[in-house]
């Protein structure tokens, strides 16, 4: 087998050739190198483009639970509004009382009114309950679920029964007499807005 070796002209005549292709492949070497960073780029990007729309998606989630609890709040803060419970006030409730007392007829209702404690606020009210004590004489059970369920239905609060304890009467011989006495403990819940700061 035989070596050939290259002349000087001969390698002359190579030395562009080569410098070309040596420079062609540095050029390749650099756009390779380009794209792969472009590539980390572009990964990256996506990567933050991602978690961006997370986010995006969490905080909508979220504002949706918002929205679904504000119209939850309003539908209830209209339902109080419709039945006076936010500016009620106590002589709105006795005149209730008494207007259920002549509709109704016990044989004999008392009442008693405790000083309002307060519960809290929200919405630009504050809230507070008022505990009663209301006594009646009675013909028969009826009568006082009647009288409860016209109060919850009319009053210009949230009245809440706590305890109800009944006790029969001793007989007195007439027709028309009171055979029951009722005790109970109620709590009327109410609004109004919150003072100015």
């Amino acid at each position: 087998m035989t070596w050939f070796l290259p002349t000087r002209t001969e390698l002359a005549g190579l030395r562009r050739p080569l410098a070309f292709t040596l420079a062609l492949m540095a050029l390749g070497a650099l756009a390779l190198a380009g794209g792969g960073y472009a590539l980390t780029q572009a990964e990256r990007g996506r990567t933050a483009a991602d978690a961006r729309l997370r986010d995006a998606a969490s905080r909508l989630s979220r504002i949706e639970d918002e929205a679904q609890d504000i119209r939850h709040h309003a539908e209830q803060f209209a339902r109080l509004q419709r039945r006076g419970i936010l500016d009620g006030g106590r002589l709105e409730w006795v005149e209730t009382l008494a207007g259920l007392g002549r509709h109704l007829a016990p044989a004999a209702l008392e009442y008693e009114f405790a000083p309002r404690q307060p519960l809290g606020d929200a919405g630009g009210y504050v809230f507070h309950r008022t505990p009663m004590a209301l006594r009646l004489r009675l013909a028969h059970e009826g009568k006082l679920f009647a009288l409860l369920g016209a109060l919850e239905q009319e009053a210009r609060a949230r009245v809440v029964v706590r305890r109800c304890r009944l006790q029969r009467l001793a007989p007195d011989g007439t027709a028309t007499a009171a055979t029951l006495e009722a005790d109970c403990a109620l709590d009327w819940i109410a609004a109004e807005k919150a003072p100015r700061p």
